[in-house]
């Protein structure tokens, strides 16, 4: 989602993006992915090589780079493996950890961060000097005079009456993602004030979560798995809530606040950079503290649209697309101002 965006940015008509796709995750080391994408980066005689990421496909990415001989190579941290709390494979995630993410780290001539607090982390101390700064991400604004058709037909189709209150969760169904610490928010509040949550995604703990809401009987649930559309949701929602255990910065909040929603988060890596003083921080895995400051967003409209102008205006301030694609211009500049 982020390359189209950058793809239809002002930036690509400055540079010439030619696109090596990986169709799947490479497991160990893919000798034919490698071939593969050493030919196609020869092919290109780039200038540069932009690498988005980390982990076995950052790796595979990178050492193609140098192994096609281009010097000038770009790696843009979005994530780390070090977060994931659920894992298939504890082995395979020391040695993407402990060899491949620091082996990618050292190829890279350089590296950017999405956010400010992903920058500080002590896994980059050994490449400090290669961190040229941050690149937000960068979402598209949603022409908000939309909001009352959008909403009036999104929520004829999931049958939610127009008067309802409704929180909007948009993740992946996974532990370290926090619905189950806003299920156990949600058993802490009484029928009033009266609200639905809509959940848009899927994953690994879809029915570990499902069990968990079922302890929390007056909040009817809208399980809609993936989707397609959670820019139409966003419009027809009254509240967002991403209560992570870890985030980097994430696209989901800051497409909330670009579409003028009150975000309610847990304050964890780039999240409190993103929503500064327009939405509601809490710290991680504390559902009381959750609770509490759902409930005052749900009971109060006139807060929410507060929270939600707020939101809207430091989305157009610090996280469009423009801003992104501008900030992304200097870093290419610096780097191929080298000799």
């Amino acid at each position: 989602m982020a390359l189209d965006r950058l793809l239809r940015s002002p930036l690509a008509e400055r540079f010439d993006f030619r696109i090596l796709h990986q169709e799947s995750a490479a497991g160990g080391l893919d000798v034919a992915l490698l071939r593969r994408f050493v030919g196609e980066i020869r092919g290109h005689a780039p200038a540069m090589v932009h690498v988005r990421g980390l982990g076995n496909e950052g790796f595979h990415g990178v050492l193609a780079a140098r192994l096609a001989g281009v010097r000038r190579v770009l790696v843009s941290v979005h994530g780390t493996q070090r977060d994931l709390v659920a894992v298939p494979s504890p082995a395979r995630r020391a040695v993407v950890t402990r060899v491949l993410e620091p082996a990618t780290l050292r190829m890279a001539g350089s590296v950017t961060t999405v956010c400010a607090a992903a920058a500080r982390r002590p896994f980059l101390d050994p490449v400090r000097g290669k961190v040229l700064g941050v690149v937000p991400n960068g979402v598209p604004l949603p022409d908000l005079r939309d909001r009352a058709r959008v909403r009036a037909d999104v929520r004829a189709e999931l049958g939610i009456p127009a008067g309802d209150v409704v929180v909007l969760s948009a993740a992946r169904l996974a532990e370290d993602k926090g619905l189950g610490d806003l299920a156990r928010a949600a058993a802490l509040l009484g029928p009033e004030p009266a609200w639905r949550l809509v959940v848009a995604g899927s994953g690994p703990d879809e029915a570990r979560l499902r069990a968990a809401f079922e302890a929390a009987p007056y909040v009817p649930v809208h399980w809609l798995g993936t989707r397609s559309d959670v820019d139409r949701l966003m419009l027809a929602a009254d509240v967002f809530v991403l209560p992570s255990w870890s985030e980097n910065m994430s696209n989901a909040l800051l497409e909330a606040m670009a579409a003028g929603l009150p975000v309610l988060a847990s304050s964890v890596g780039g999240s409190p950079e993103a929503v500064g003083s327009a939405g509601v921080l809490v710290a991680p895995q504390d559902p009381a503290a959750l609770a509490t400051q759902l409930a005052r967003l749900l009971a109060a409209d006139g807060e929410r649209q507060r929270v939600g102008a707020a939101a809207r205006a430091r989305a157009e301030q610090h996280y469009t697309v423009d801003h992104m694609s501008r900030r992304l211009g200097e870093i290419y500049d610096e780097i191929l101002e080298r000799t």
